[in-house]
């Protein structure tokens, strides 16, 4: 590829919602993306942006916000919505031009865009829809709009290979894909003195079976097992998990500090939809202790333990050996850590930028091909050489 034709990228337009596990991926993004002097236009859905967000946008120099509260794709009935909220991107695109469409959502791909679209497939939308009911009308139909976007969308991007299976078995074969992994800034994550306890985060909250494995063992560890709620609801009944240290819904700074205090993180449940806390805690020294699933043993290898998922003995068994095996828990968090370090802002900003200017060039090839077909081939030579001059 001729690198004197990678037309500059100036603006993109990126659609997302402030759930917390996609508003992580774009914020790392964006900031990363500050560096190349690309600027994003964010079209945020779901809700008004809480205090928190707010705050972390006014750091960011490279940054334009549209704000809305139309529902996301997985919520329940939101066809009215969507059709409105294409409509709003459709002309957020109109005013504010940019490059590339760069879309977190898998219904979008399919609108009438001018500019190229990447889509990017994120793990935790498939999640909730599967926590819902058994397929539905509502169900196909939304399946129905993905298959569009995805015949649609120029590339298509998805953090693992085990996501990119899914997808394939659902959709069919996607040649226009590739990988680019989640990532989070290491100088966030301090790695700090590890003391006596077991964490395990919200994700866990959200899978009742992990929770009461976890309850059922804690009195046969030396150790503490703290986990965070994600949640806290005005009224909610007292905790029914006796042998657990739950924790309030934890601030992102909060969070930070008690994985940098944790010797080990356990996630038991090993859930494909998230790959942020497990990075995170690898970031900060944990040792990993993983639900044996296919994503997690393609991003850690041997940097974790994995224990098969419902397996409460082997889980306890595995928990004791870690507790009283010092340099074994020193090894694998030190493997993990490196492995950790792979996963950057920088390297996941890179790829973008590749992926961008990749479409950029074959847009310009699209458009030099219409005008060589259309006018004299005088101007097609001036035009082709305006491009490898530049």
């Amino acid at each position: 590829m001729n690198n004197a034709c990678a037309l500059p990228i100036k603006r993109i337009l990126m659609t997302g919602e402030i759930t917390s596990t996609i508003w992580t991926y774009m914020m790392e993004l964006i900031k990363a993306l500050d560096e190349y002097n690309i600027e994003v236009v964010l079209a945020a859905m779901g809700g008004l942006l809480p205090d928190e967000q707010k705050e972390e946008i006014k750091k960011l120099a490279n940054i334009k916000v549209y704000e809305s509260n139309f529902k996301l794709e997985w919520m329940e009935k939101p066809w009215k919505d969507l059709e409105k909220a294409g409509k709003w991107l459709l002309m957020l695109e109109k005013l504010t031009k940019p490059d590339i469409i760069h879309c977190n959502s898998y219904v979008y791909g399919a609108l009438p865009w001018h500019n190229p679209v990447v889509l990017v497939g994120h793990p935790y939308v498939l999640h909730q829809l599967a926590l819902q009911a058994d397929v539905t009308k509502e169900h196909e139909k939304y399946y129905q709009h993905v298959q569009s976007s995805l015949d649609k969308a120029a590339s298509i991007v998805v953090p693992t290979k085990q996501l990119l299976f899914m997808l394939e078995k659902k959709f069919g074969q996607l040649s226009r894909a590739r990988i680019i992994r989640y990532s989070r800034n290491p100088s966030l994550f301090p790695l700090g003195k590890k003391n006596p306890f077991i964490f395990s985060s919200e994700e866990t909250w959200n899978d009742i079976p992990s929770i009461e494995t976890l309850n059922n063992i804690a009195p046969s560890l030396n150790w503490p097992i703290y986990i965070a709620k994600n949640s806290d609801v005005p009224g909610e009944k007292p905790n029914p998990y006796r042998n657990l240290l739950i924790l309030d819904r934890l601030s992102s700074k909060l969070a930070r500090s008690w994985l940098t205090s944790a010797a080990i993180y356990v996630l038991p449940s090993g859930n494909e939809s998230f790959g942020f806390s497990v990075l995170e805690a690898a970031l900060s020294g944990c040792v990993l202790v993983l639900g044996d699933t296919p994503s997690l043993r393609e991003l850690w290898g041997d940097c974790a333990v994995y224990v098969a998922r419902n397996d409460e003995e082997g889980l306890k068994t595995t928990l004791k050996f870690l507790i009283t095996s010092r340099d074994f828990c020193q090894n694998i968090a030190a493997r993990s850590h490196k492995q950790a370090l792979e996963y950057i802002p920088k390297n996941m900003a890179k790829s973008y930028i590749s992926l961008y200017q990749e479409l950029n060039i074959a847009r310009y090839q699209k458009s030099t091909l219409t005008i060589k077909q259309d006018t004299p081939q005088k101007y097609c030579v001036t035009q082709q050489a305006t491009c490898l001059s530049a």
